[in-house]
């Protein structure tokens, strides 16, 4: 057997994890705002409205209406910041997630499913997006 002289070859390219640098992580950034689907939302109020009543029907109900009430009609996204932005990230879901445990859930979204819609001969339409051109001082009253 022959013996191979390690001082000949170069040293290997192995850096042992407590010597190397460390890689420049930077924080995780969030972007300041949200474009949403109003229309998403107007589809769970319209899903709340149809189900039986639950011990949150009401609250989700208000915080939907009043989430809406100052976007045009007309409009399907919505851009939000700030504390509107923090408030739909943290009670949307939650609304959502209440809505879809409802024995009538399943039945009530398909019923008003687009491909069923489009059997009964309704209309959809195309709305354009807002800017958040709207007032965040004034809550509507359910």
């Amino acid at each position: 057997m022959q013996r191979h002289d390690s001082g000949s070859f170069p040293p290997p390219d192995v850096v042992h994890a407590s010597t190397a640098t460390p890689l420049i992580q930077y924080p995780p950034t969030e972007p300041d705002f949200l474009i949403i689907g109003l229309f998403a939302l107007r589809l769970a109020k319209k899903l709340i409205e149809s189900l039986e009543p639950y011990y949150e029907r009401s609250e989700d109900f208000c915080w939907i209406y009043n989430f809406l009430a100052p976007f045009p009609v007309d409009c399907d996204l919505a851009k939000i910041t700030g504390d509107r932005k923090n408030q739909y990230a943290m009670v949307y879901p939650a609304i959502v997630a209440r809505m879809k445990r409802q024995p009538q859930y399943p039945l009530r979204f398909m019923e008003m499913s687009p491909a069923t819609a489009d059997r009964r001969g309704e209309l959809h339409r195309q709305g354009g997006m807002t800017d958040g051109m709207y007032d965040t001082s004034t809550e509507y009253p359910c």
